[in-house]
Parts: C-alpha cells; sequence; structure tokens
C-alpha cells in the first residue's frame, strides 16, 4: 500500500477525522470519494526548530521579512523576560513586542483569536517561573521584577505559614500560580506585556487558576510553528493539521508561510491514532506550559526551583500523568526514592506516553542499588519496544552524571531504546563489579 493509503487505514481504524470531499454528478446523485493529499506536501524536516529559526532571521533580517515561526519564537522570549528596570530599555522592549505583533498580524493572524490569548497564557508562565526562582521575597536581583510581584510571593508564602527564604510547599505554588493566572485572565494587555501587577483583590482566594486554553485554530498554529515534535501538539492540533494537509481546512496566514514547515503524513496518521487509542486528554495542560522553564532551571543547576514548577502543576492535576512524570523528573537526582513513587503512579496512570516514565523508573531503581529491579525492568522495557527502531524523543538525565558524578546533566535523548540498553550495561556492570570484589568475612 502507499503512503496515502496506509494513513486512511490507520487512522480509520480510530475513528480520525478522514479526508472525504462530496462530488456531485447532477441529477441529484453525488458520490463520496477520499481526497488526495496535497502533492507539495512532503516529508517532515526533522531539522524544524522554531528556535533556530529565529536566530537566523534575528541576525540577518529585518523583523517584517521574518518566517513566521521566527516571529512567535521572538514574540515568546520577549514577553517570558521580565522588563528592565531602566525605563528606556523596558520602552524598547514594549516597541519590539509591538513591532512582532504587528508582524504577526500582518501575516494573518489576528490579534483577539490567535496572539492576545497566547500571549497571556506565555506571559503567566514567565512571572510564574520567576516567582519561583525568587522563593525568598527579597531575592529579586537577578530576575528585575516590577515591583509588586515580591509582595504577591511573600503573602502567599506567609499564608502557608512559612517564613521568608523557606521553600514553597505545593499548596502555596498551587495558590501563587492561581492567582497568576487570574491576573493574566484579567489585566489589559499593555499592563500585561510590562508585567505590572494587579490591585490584591485579584488575588483573593485565588486557588484553582482559570482556564487559558487556546482555541483549536490557535493552538494549531501555535503548536504548528513553535513546537518541533508532534507528541507536543495539542490533539485538536492534530487533526487541522491532518484537515489542512488534505485540503479540508484552510491555514489563517499565506501559503508560504505555512510552506515553511512540511509535517509528515505518516508521522501525522501515527500521532493521531495514538492518542486516539490511548484516549488521551486533548493537550498537556500546565506541566506542558512549564517545561522549558523548568529545563532553563535544571541546566543552570537549580533543580529545587525546577520541581517547585511541577509541584505546582501536581497540585492543581493531582492526577496528571505529566505533572507526576515532571515532577519525579526533576527529583530524581536528589530525591530519588520519592521520584520512584511518582513514577509508579504516572505509569499506573495508563497514558499514552507512560513509557518516558517507565525509562526515568529504570534510571531511578538504579540510582538506588536496587539493580535486580532495575535490569528486570529494562529487560521488559527492551522486549516490549523491540520492533521499535528508536523510541520516542524526550528529556532525560545523562546516565553517567547522574550515577557516577556530582553534576548531573540533561541530554535531548532521540534513542529510548539505546538509553535504556546502557543503563542496562551500567547496572549489569556493577553487580559484576560487586560480585568480584572480596568478602570481609571477618567477625566483629
Amino acid at each position: 500500500m502507499g503512503c496515502g493509503e496506509e494513513c486512511i487505514d490507520l487512522l480509520a481504524r480510530y475513528n480520525a477525522p478522514r479526508q472525504l470531499e462530496e462530488l456531485d454528478l447532477g441529477d441529484g446523485m453525488s458520490i463520496l470519494r477520499v481526497r488526495r493529499p496535497r502533492a507539495r506536501r512532503v516529508r517532515e524536516r526533522a531539522a524544524f526548530d522554531a528556535r533556530q529559526i529565529y536566530l537566523e532571521d534575528n541576525e540577518a533580517k529585518p523583523p517584517e521579512q521574518w518566517r513566521l515561526a521566527a516571529v512567535l519564537r521572538g514574540l515568546e522570549d520577549l514577553v517570558m523576560t521580565p522588563p528592565p528596570r531602566d525605563l528606556d530599555h523596558a520602552t524598547e522592549r514594549r516597541d519590539r513586542i509591538r513591532d512582532l505583533i504587528g508582524c504577526a498580524q500582518q501575516r494573518g493572524l489576528d490579534l483577539e483569536t490567535y496572539v492576545e490569548p497566547w500571549l497571556r497564557q506565555t506571559i503567566a508562565g514567565g512571572v510564574f517561573t520567576c516567582l519561583v526562582a525568587a522563593r525568598s521575597a527579597d531575592d529579586t536581583a537577578d530576575f528585575e521584577l516590577p515591583s509588586g510581584w515580591s509582595l504577591v510571593a511573600r503573602q502567599h508564602l506567609q499564608s502557608d505559614g512559612a517564613e521568608d527564604g523557606h521553600e514553597f510547599t505545593g499548596e502555596a505554588l498551587g495558590s501563587l500560580l492561581g492567582s497568576v493566572y487570574t491576573w493574566s485572565m484579567a489585566t489589559p494587555l499593555d499592563d500585561l506585556l510590562d508585567w505590572v501587577p494587579a490591585e490584591s483583590r485579584l488575588f483573593e482566594n485565588s486557588v484553582d487558576p482559570p482556564s487559558l486554553e487556546l482555541t483549536d485554530d490557535a493552538a494549531w498554529i501555535i503548536d504548528r510553528f513553535t513546537m518541533t515534535y508532534l507528541d507536543r501538539w495539542s490533539t485538536p492540533a492534530l487533526h487541522l493539521e491532518w484537515l489542512y494537509l488534505h485540503g479540508q481546512h484552510s491555514g489563517p496566514c499565506s501559503s508560504s508561510d505555512m510552506k515553511t514547515r512540511a509535517v509528515d503524513e505518516m508521522s501525522l496518521a501515527k500521532e493521531i491514532a495514538d492518542r486516539h487509542a490511548a484516549n488521551s486528554p486533548p493537550s498537556h495542560g500546565l506541566a506542558a506550559r512549564l517545561v522549558e522553564p523548568a529545563v532553563r532551571f535544571i541546566e543552570d543547576g537549580r533543580r529545587v526551583e525546577a520541581a517547585a514548577l511541577f509541584e505546582a502543576a501536581a497540585y492543581h492535576e493531582p492526577g496528571s500523568f505529566h505533572s507526576l512524570n515532571n515532577l519525579g523528573f526533576c527529583l530524581l537526582p536528589d530525591d530519588p526514592a520519592r521520584a520512584l513513587g511518582l513514577f509508579e503512579k504516572a505509569v499506573a496512570t495508563g497514558h499514552n506516553d507512560i513509557e518516558v516514565a517507565q525509562v526515568n523508573r529504570i534510571l531511578t531503581l538504579a540510582l538506588l542499588g536496587r539493580f535486580t529491579s532495575a535490569i528486570d525492568s529494562a529487560e521488559v522495557y527492551l522486549s516490549r519496544h523491540s520492533s521499535r527502531r528508536q523510541g520516542f524523543p524526550a528529556w532525560l538525565w545523562d546516565i553517567d552524571s547522574v550515577l557516577f558524578e556530582a553534576q548531573p546533566q540533561l541530554v535531548d535523548c532521540r534513542d529510548s531504546e539505546s538509553y535504556v540498553e546502557s543503563i542496562l550495561q551500567h547496572v549489569r556492570n556493577q553487580v559484576r563489579a560487586s560480585a568480584a570484589e572480596p568478602q570481609d568475612r571477618s567477625w566483629n
């Protein structure tokens, strides 16, 4: 079978969107036929990277000539950075943001439908991340938080019964997160861009953060041009890409902008089918918004702050696979016993992405010295996934740095099976080394 027929067969098993069109034959007769994929579509280029596109365009072109991916990624970087205290620099930042918003609108992205909801979501994540980074109410020098946010952080910390300088509990973090998202929904856009704190009344009784979910069309375009891997897209975004691929849905921007990313039809079909088979939720919720800030914290050696982000997400989404797995991941090098419990809860959810939690669990067992369990789990994992070529892409811990060094490092893993095989080899070497050591048979 050709690629198109394989995709149709794969999606049909899970009632995924089909690419049919009605052809009028006249005299009241019509037929439904399968619409062929657009001939200009090619296999997705693995090298697509929105950040790299932004860096290339930012160095060589004025903003009005940037590709759409560069415009969106540039906007994301700017709004997630606290406004400088210097008035001239703050004004320059605001002008750059406004210029890029104008570029996005010129490409067909309506402000109210696409840009503003996404900016509110993104800025809320940026503010919360900086508040977590400056856990002490007075420790804001590195983050240049506008006046007022320190007071907000102190209020939430003290309301939880903790003293200044102590780490937030999950409940305090959850309450703070609710306050920030309430602010992001209620604040005028100009004040939002400048991170201007709202009046304290907006922060009263903020426990559950309001929904900042994008419309399906907005989620599709934002995911398409800012998320490299399909497994990070929301489910509605995948469906709309499928419809677009087969001529049943049009993009909001020009065809030249849409062509800057070509999505592989078979990869898309597989991801949609996997989502339907696993009954996955339409998006990854709060945890997804906090992944990139958490990665930056970890790269800076601030694992406590990275874990704090997902403590808040887990407080609001206690049964969320991604909150459980990501919190466990951040805790793994420093508190492997707790991390193990979180990974086991994540696996028990039966989520479509449980493989990453299984891999994290295997490394945790090795770190805890539970070698027999680690070997058994690794062998089971490899036997179940032997038919896959490379597994899934994910951020994982560098094995040597976690097991043998004092400074754990991240790796952007593209081959999860080889990663598990490496853990297995490390553990077997440890077992052999232990068996070879002379036994102390003296009596005390």
